[in-house]
């Protein structure tokens, strides 16, 4: 299975935390990303998304740039509090090739770390923030490939951020 895990674009600061809306820096930032999804042919058949407002935003951006038309489904198990053990037990019941999560820190550090190296509750260092991989900026976009959905047997291939995605559109 390839998993695409993406952190929702910047969002202007709002209480509630779940109403909060992307700015036009975290709507640029994510058109970035789904461009190079686009120029790189990653076509998604399933798309798994935060019901916050910041994510499903961003997911609405990724979604214009695919050729096909990926499954949605919204999910509280990816919210920023999750449990990555829940969300790693809701990938192992799908049955798809490539999907995308689009969620929140401290959730997609601690299961990035959770699904490379099998660490319980993604080994979170005292701010919440998986320790020892690269950090998952606003509109970050990380990519892993699975052998199997348990904890410690995903390849982790790369994390890249916005500065990446417009690095890559001038080459």
């Amino acid at each position: 299975m390839h998993v695409y895990i993406l952190r929702h674009g910047e969002a202007a600061w709002s209480i509630p935390d779940h109403a909060r809306e992307l700015t036009k820096s975290g709507r640029e930032n994510t058109q970035l990303v789904a461009q190079q999804l686009n120029q790189t042919a990653v076509s998604l058949d399933m798309m798994i998304v935060s019901p916050y407002v910041r994510a499903q935003q961003t997911a609405e951006i990724v979604l214009q740039s695919q050729a096909g038309t990926p499954a949605l489904r919204t999910s509280n198990a990816i919210v920023p509090e999750g449990n990555p053990g829940e969300v790693m037990e809701m990938l192992a019941e799908i049955d798809v090739d490539r999907v995308m999560l689009v969620s929140h820190q401290p959730l997609v550090s601690q299961l990035i770390h959770l699904m490379s190296s099998g660490a319980p509750n993604g080994k979170a260092a005292p701010n919440g923030m998986a320790s020892d991989i690269p950090p998952m900026l606003t509109s970050s976009l990380a990519y892993l490939t699975l052998s199997q959905c348990v904890p410690g047997y995903a390849d982790l291939h790369w994390i890249k951020s916005p500065p990446d995605f417009i690095e890559l559109k001038r080459l």
